[in-house]
Order: structure tokens, then sequence, then C-alpha cells
């Protein structure tokens, strides 16, 4: 059984057919535009924000951090390795076959 709610039948004629193309097309474009106003307005909204809250509440300047100790660098020889105590652990895993 069929609903009878929702039915479109299109044109027989030729012109009735690129009239109902025209219609369908000018609708789709209108949709689009539509929803490109609501996202630039979504975009402006986030943005007028994101600058309120940049105002009201600015960020602290970032400092630079001390350079560090050169006991934490290393030695003269081997400047990339920190120097100190170390366990060496071992994997107590069976080697792969």
């Amino acid at each position: 059984m069929r609903t009878r709610t929702f039915i479109l039948h299109p044109p027989t004629s030729k012109l009735g057919r690129i009239l109902w193309l025209l219609t369908g097309f000018v609708l789709l474009a209108f949709i689009f535009v539509f929803g490109f106003i609501i996202a630039m307005i979504v975009l402006g909204v986030f943005s007028v924000a994101f600058l309120v809250r940049q105002i009201i509440r600015p960020r602290s300047p970032v400092t630079a951090s001390p350079p560090p100790s050169p006991a934490a660098q290393g030695s003269k020889q081997t400047p990339n390795i920190i120097e100190g105590e170390f366990v060496v652990v071992q994997d107590k895993r069976p080697p792969p076959p």
C-alpha cells in the first residue's frame, strides 16, 4: 500500500522537464548558499569570541628557561651522556625463534 502524502510526478513535456530541472538546481543552489551563510555566521561568532577572550585574559609571555647546570649536561668528553648511577635491566624473555 502506498501513501499519498508526498508523491511527485515529473512533467511529460520537454519544457516542463527543463523547468523542473532548473527549479531543482535553483533549490539546490539556495541550500548551498544558505549553508555557506550559516557557516560564515558561526565562524564570525567564534572568531569574535576568541578575540574577546584574548583581550580580556591575554596569555602571559613565555619566559626562557635557565640553562641547565653543567652537572646535568654531562662531562666535556661526553656532552650528550647524562652522568650518574644507572641500573642495567636485562630482558628475561626468551629470544624469538
